[in-house]
Parts: C-alpha cells; sequence; structure tokens
C-alpha cells in the first residue's frame, strides 16, 4: 500500500501544480422563490463552471464560488435576474491556507482533532482488525483510477446479528468531515460504555467504507482542497483554466445508473464539478462500488451516506419532489434522528426529500440503492455547518459534528427493530 501511496502523490504532482483560488470569491445568493432558482439555473447554464457549495434552506441562500474572470459577468446576470446576492468569502485561498495549516497529513496517532489523510486512515483501520480481531474484518471493496484500494471494515459485534448497515463517506473528495465522521462512530461502536448504542449497535453487521473516492481525498491534502471529483482525465475536454486551473474528474455521486442526467440534476460538462461522466458506472470507483453492493445489497436494510455541508438529513429521490412508496416512514425516521442530533448540542438539522430538501441532484449513490435494492431506510447526511465554514469546517469541530450525528444511529436502529416486529406481527395475523 505504501508504494501505491507514494505512486498515487508523484502522479498528483504530474497532472497539477499546487492549486491556487486567489482572487475567488463565495457569493450568498438569495433564492427566496421558485423563480428565483429557475432563473438561477439559467445563470448557471451560461456559466457552467460555477461551483455550487451548498444552500441554507431556512435563510433560502446559495453559496456560489467563483473565478476572478468570470466574477464580473456572474454579478451582472443576478443583477439582470433580479437575484440579490452578498459576499461571502472575498478571497478563498486566504481562508484555504488557514484550513490546510489545520490538517495532519503525517502518519501518527490517529485522533479526532485533526484531519487525517488517506494513509492514516487505512493505517488506521488496518489497527482495528488487529485490536478487535473478533469483531473487525478489513475488506477490498475494488480500486480507484489510480489503482488505490477503497478499504473498507465490517463490524459485528454479537454473533447472530443478521441486520445489515452500509455508511460510507468521502464520494467528493473535499469533504473531510464525512471521513472523521465515519471513523469516529466506528471507533465508538467498538469503545462505547454507553449502553444504549452498545445495545444498538450490536444489532446490526456494520459495513463501514470512510473514502469511496481515495485519489480525489488525498489530492485534496497535496494539491487542491476543493476538489470534489475522482481523478479521470477529460481527454476531450481542456479544463485547465477553470475551476481553480483543474477541472479532471467525474462526480462520483452523480454517475450511478438510477436516473443519471434526468432533469437537469447533473451537468454533461466534464469541466463542471457536477459531472456525470459519460455514461453511468463510467468510474472505476462507482462501478466497484456496486460491485460490492452485489454482495451484501439483497440483505441491507439501512444506508447512510456522509457528506458536507449544510446541516440536512435528506432520503431519495433527487430528480423529483414526488413522494417515494415508504415517504412518510422514512421523513418521521429521519425526524426523529434529527431531534437526537439537536438534542446533543442544538444543531438542527433539516428533514426532507433530496429534491425538496436541497436542490436536483440525479445519479447518486443513494438514489441508485433505494432503486436497486429497495433498502427500508436510505439516508443522506449534509453535516455541519449551516454555511459558516463551509467545506472547511475547523477540526475542533469534528468531535461534536460526530457525536451528535452518533446520537441518531440507535433511533435508527431501534426503528429497524420496530419495523421487524410489525412485520412479525401482520405475518403471524394474517395466517390464522
Amino acid at each position: 500500500m505504501r508504494l501505491l501511496y507514494v505512486l498515487s502523490i508523484l502522479i498528483y504532482t504530474v497532472l497539477s501544480y499546487k492549486v491556487s483560488y486567489e482572487n475567488y470569491k463565495v457569493y450568498k445568493v438569495h433564492l427566496k422563490d421558485n423563480a428565483a432558482k429557475e432563473n438561477f439555473l439559467l445563470i448557471h447554464k451560461q456559466i457552467p463552471h460555477l461551483d455550487i457549495w451548498g444552500e441554507n434552506h431556512v435563510t433560502r441562500t446559495l453559496d456560489v464560488m467563483v473565478s476572478p474572470k468570470e466574477e464580473n459577468k456572474f454579478t451582472e446576470l443576478l443583477k439582470m435576474y433580479g437575484i440579490p446576492q452578498e459576499m461571502a468569502v472575498n478571497n478563498v485561498e486566504s481562508v484555504l491556507k488557514d484550513s490546510l495549516s489545520q490538517a495532519e497529513t503525517r502518519s501518527g496517532e490517529f485522533n479526532w482533532t485533526s484531519y487525517h489523510n488517506y494513509d492514516v486512515v487505512y493505517a488506521w483501520l488496518d489497527s482495528l482488525a488487529e485490536l478487535y480481531p473478533k469483531n473487525v474484518t478489513t475488506f477490498i471493496a475494488g480500486y480507484s483510477h489510480l489503482g488505490l484500494p477503497i478499504k473498507g471494515i465490517r463490524i459485528q459485534l454479537k454473533e447472530n446479528a443478521t441486520r445489515v448497515a452500509l455508511i460510507d463517506s468521502a464520494l467528493h473528495a473535499r469533504e473531510w468531515i464525512s471521513v472523521a465522521t465515519s471513523t469516529y462512530i466506528a471507533n465508538e461502536f467498538l469503545t462505547t460504555k454507553n449502553e444504549t448504542l452498545k445495545a444498538a449497535a450490536a444489532e446490526i453487521i456494520w459495513y463501514m467504507l470512510p473514502i469511496v473516492n481515495p485519489d480525489g481525498y488525498n489530492y485534496t491534502f497535496f494539491v487542491d482542497r476543493l476538489h470534489r471529483k475522482n481523478l479521470q482525465i477529460n481527454a476531450t475536454v481542456n479544463c485547465s483554466s477553470y475551476t481553480g486551473g483543474n477541472g479532471i474528474g467525474i462526480d462520483l455521486n452523480r454517475n450511478f445508473a438510477y436516473q443519471w442526467m434526468a432533469n437537469g440534476g447533473a451537468s454533461d460538462w466534464p469541466c463542471s464539478t457536477q459531472y456525470a461522466g459519460p455514461y453511468p458506472f463510467s468510474s472505476p470507483e462507482a462501478r466497484a462500488f456496486r460491485s460490492f453492493l452485489e454482495g451484501i445489497g439483497k440483505n441491507l436494510q439501512l444506508y447512510l451516506t456522509f457528506h458536507s455541508y449544510g446541516q440536512y438529513i435528506l432520503f431519495p429521490y433527487g430528480h423529483t419532489v414526488n413522494p417515494i412508496d415508504n415517504y412518510y416512514e422514512q421523513y418521521t425516521v429521519g425526524r426523529m434522528a434529527a431531534d437526537a442530533i439537536e438534542s446533543y448540542y442544538g444543531k438542527k438539522y433539516i428533514v426532507g426529500n433530496i429534491a425538496e430538501g436541497v436542490y436536483l441532484s440525479t445519479g447518486g449513490s443513494d438514489d441508485w440503492i433505494k432503486y436497486t435494492y429497495q433498502t427500508r431506510l436510505v439516508f443522506c447526511y449534509e453535516l455541519r455547518d449551516d454555511g459558516y465554514y463551509t467545506f472547511l469546517l475547523p477540526p475542533d469541530q469534528i468531535i461534536p459534528t460526530a457525536q451528535e450525528v452518533l446520537a441518531s444511529i440507535p433511533v435508527l436502529v431501534q426503528q429497524l427493530i420496530r419495523f421487524d416486529n410489525l412485520t412479525f406481527t401482520r405475518n403471524s395475523t394474517s395466517k390464522n
């Protein structure tokens, strides 16, 4: 693994210099109604390489990063369409320097007081299997574009556990808090003294994939902190003048087959941060994910995918606001999970369908799993914060973020057990 890691860094160096976001700005765009949203989509079509960071559903604002050369055009179009805006970040590069100085890129004791790169996270996963050989095994779900393993762990605390859950993170490379949260939860499953959590964790066979996008994730430590996609080179288009100087890659969370490229929920332009790829499962990471799910999908009852930011608990589907068959069930359980989160530090998470909660988003792993395997509970957690720190959440917020998310896990497990009991009761009654 060490050789692959070194080779990957060499490849990163060849692919690009250290990306600079000097004089890039982030605007808060006020979208007060559906008409404003539709007008913003028209602006996005005219400037397709805008980087949409996140939406605040309460304030109805959208965070958008714009390059220096497109700033005037962007603000003029906003004015023309009557969309108010305010500057949130005057110079992205200065904020990035502070964020990178807080990242731990060297091997050392694993902790949740700093962010760790791929090499350190994977070494920690291996250490769990050594420390808890009866409960933890590592596995390789597949390999990235650059040949790095997509490593996961399987945690089983009770021999007769049958329910299966999957937690993943870092489909989007720049969302560091997602990796920190998933690893924190894994550690708590194994070390907690909290009886409620201990009992909930024991009911499930947990599969965890902390870094689904290892190429992109490592790239954010060494080349481009704000890179979102994987590292497949789009040979037909030169993106060198866009997205901080580097537009390579496919958005893994737009590359799954269900409703791929539907209703404007992704981009067909390779330089876009939401590029869906030339066809579904065109990325090796998404194909590896699909192959892995073939082994556990039919038994999967709970899927959690961690992203950032915005403080949402979202469920399928992303291509339409029309409710899914178990909408009430998903919403009710999601609301219970959000209440558990809020009870910890007072952070409010908004619950809803992906399309109504944030924006149209197609080709996601959550939608694909829900449709393909009819998994009972499927949630996308958009973690802290609500837009102040954006993707650059300081390390001192890792533990609070992870703790509040962890507080929702027993709720989810308890509801799965309740569903099973209700099904058993109905079946027993129907036979009599």
